[in-house]
């Protein structure tokens, strides 16, 4: 046999066992995906770069499994009417003279009694009613809300939607749920990866990110050596991570014209993490607080109008004040006060409310 013959039969047998790693590989990832999600939901998300990942719920559950949402509120339960928001059945179409304000929001606008509950004390001119619609969802990211946004409350005709900003917006999504039980998705652990195609793969791949879960969660936890105790969270580290902007910048541009298509208005309102003000005084405050930068750069080129509240928040942390729940994340009484007093100041210096 000669020396070309003995290259070819190198080359296909190492074609075979390349071929038949990948098939293992194929058969392993088509095999756990239909262990999650079922066999029909399996086979038609495959192909996906990113996934939806789906939720089961029992019966009378707080939440149920949407296939475009990955979940909403239970219209069901008590005190959610049919859009799935926790608010009385609202009347179309819109009664003349009354002002429509939306909050949407993933943490912290959710809360009851919250800030939003208090934007309804605000008194308006013009002889015209304020209704003030808490459209927040526990869990959601940025794209979620846009598509609910898009489902069920672009028909209401808002005069004004009010954005709050969460550090786990950049997500796709960040949240899933196995017979009710809440559990972060597989995309998180991009976050947790350098901006590569490393994060891609494993989002592309079921198996790879489980994998690399169960490695992480045997790894003893540690802070942060550089007290950014963020960079620790799967969720709310992905903002400081520059990959992860497009994303928000594109449901940023959802929003937006779908705002403009109405002639409403939008304003996008961020407020900070607990650890972020205590972090007020860093040498490298620029790092702490680049997920407001970048928000506030992106309602610049887009001519949306941003409330960051970091300012106020430090001053309220120099002053002594407890803003936060144990989480560092919500709200405690005072701190939705404190936004409250802010966002309708900020609202009246705009004129985004009829005097």
């Amino acid at each position: 046999m000669g020396k070309a013959e003995k290259l070819k039969k190198t080359l296909r047998l190492a074609a075979l066992i390349v071929g038949g790693v990948l098939a293992l590989v194929v058969a392993a990832e088509v095999g756990y995906r239909v262990h999650v999600d079922g066999s029909g939901q399996a086979w038609s998300r495959l192909g996906e770069l990113f996934f939806m990942p789906t939720s089961t719920f029992g019966a009378g559950h707080a939440l149920m499994a949407d296939e475009e949402l990955g979940f909403r509120r239970n219209p069901a339960r008590e005190g959610v009417n049919k859009r799935s928001m926790r608010h009385k059945p609202i009347l179309m179409p819109k009664a003349h003279g009354l002002f429509r304000v939306v909050v949407l929001g993933d943490a912290v606008a959710p809360d009851r009694p919250g800030f939003v509950d208090r934007l309804r004390t605000i008194k308006i001119g013009q002889d015209r009613k304020l209704e003030v619609i808490n459209a927040g969802t526990p869990g959601y990211t940025a794209r979620q809300q846009v598509v609910f946004y898009e489902t069920y409350l672009e028909e209401l005709a808002p005069d004004l939607v009010i954005w709050t900003y969460g550090m786990d917006d950049n997500h796709r999504f960040a949240r899933r749920y196995h017979q009710g039980k809440p559990a972060l998705t597989e995309e998180v652990l991009r976050n947790l990866h350098s901006d590569s195609g490393t994060a891609e793969l494993l989002n592309r791949s079921y198996l790879l990110a489980r994998l690399r879960l169960g490695h992480l969660t045997r790894k003893p936890k540690a802070a942060p050596a550089s007290g950014f105790t963020w960079e620790a969270n799967p969720a709310f580290s992905v903002a400081w991570k520059d990959h992860s902007w497009s994303e928000y910048a594109g449901q940023l541009d959802r929003m937006h014209e779908m705002i403009e298509i109405i002639q409403a208005r939008l304003t996008v309102m961020v407020i900070p993490l607990r650890r972020q003000v205590e972090l007020r005084r860093h040498n490298d405050l620029a790092h702490v607080l680049k997920p407001q930068s970048r928000v506030s750069e992106l309602c610049i080129e887009h001519r949306i109008h941003c409330v960051d509240l970091f300012a106020e928040f430090s001053d309220a942390f120099d002053r002594k004040e407890k803003l936060y729940r144990a989480d560092g994340v919500h709200l405690n009484k005072r701190g939705h006060a404190l936004v409250h007093k802010q966002l309708a100041k900020f609202l009246a210096e705009k004129e985004l409310l009829p005097r």
